[in-house]
């Protein structure tokens, strides 16, 4: 491969089953053959060519106050930035494990 074109990697992406919707929603939505977009959809990109990165993100709502708490939002968000420094040994997502109730 050429070191002067960009190399991509899907960074998210939303599960197969789900659809791109074209259709102004209301009440129940269904996915339409041939008008909506079949998943998996792209939600990120991580993009390298020699010491340049970029991380293209679909909404970077996730970083913001009201929803950085969310999921991994916050471990996403600095393993992100982590990339971009070319701070590669730090990248790590932990697992969550779900709160059980007793």
């Amino acid at each position: 491969s050429d070191e002067s074109e960009w190399k991509s990697d899907v960074l998210l992406s939303t599960l197969p089953r789900s659809w791109l919707e074209q259709d102004e929603i209301i009440d129940q939505v269904d996915f339409n053959e041939g008008r909506d977009q079949p998943g998996p959809i792209i939600l990120g990109l991580a993009l390298s060519k020699e010491q340049q990165r970029v991380v293209v993100i679909h909404d970077a709502d996730f970083l913001s106050n009201s929803y950085l708490g969310n999921g991994a939002n916050l471990d996403l968000g600095l393993n992100i930035i982590n990339w971009l420094s070319h701070d590669d040994n730090f990248i790590d997502i932990p697992v969550k494990a779900a709160r059980t109730i007793v």
